[in-house]
């Protein structure tokens, strides 16, 4: 058998047993990774609506981390300036994948901080914002 055959066997079997009315299968859910996108897959769908991010690794089952580049970087750095930036957030490599297919991020990681998203989305930090804006006074 070879490895189409063998993965359309599986969808098939998948198929079955999800609408299996046999006991013990009616919680049964398919595997995913035949249906799930590679890493570089979701990273080049986000990439042509985000040309700063850069790539992602999942670091375990609910965090991701992110390069994204510096959207305030200058041509030639300064001392003081980074090119590439990480940050860690809360978030499956299901919810990640949502949001490249084009869910809204808050429906897609909302655990995620509003700056975890601003950075996902922008790439700007905290700090930025204040950089450019100046600290957010409540009124």
């Amino acid at each position: 058998m070879s490895s189409d055959e063998d993965i359309e066997a599986g969808k098939m079997l998948d198929l079955f047993l999800a609408n299996s009315s046999e006991p013990g299968f009616s919680n049964y859910k398919p595997n995913r990774k035949d249906t799930m996108q590679t890493n570089e897959q979701i990273t080049e769908k986000i990439s042509k609506r985000r040309p700063h991010f850069e790539h992602w690794v999942n670091l375990d089952d609910s965090t991701i981390k992110v390069w994204c580049a510096n959207p305030f970087a200058t041509y030639d750095l300064q001392p003081d300036e980074e090119r590439i930036r990480t940050r860690e957030i809360p978030c499956t490599v299901e919810q990640l994948e949502l949001w490249a297919n084009g869910e809204h991020i808050q429906a897609a990681m909302p655990q995620a901080s509003p700056d975890d998203r601003e950075f996902l989305i922008s790439g700007c930090t905290p700090e930025d914002w204040d950089a450019m804006f100046g600290p957010f006074e409540d009124e």
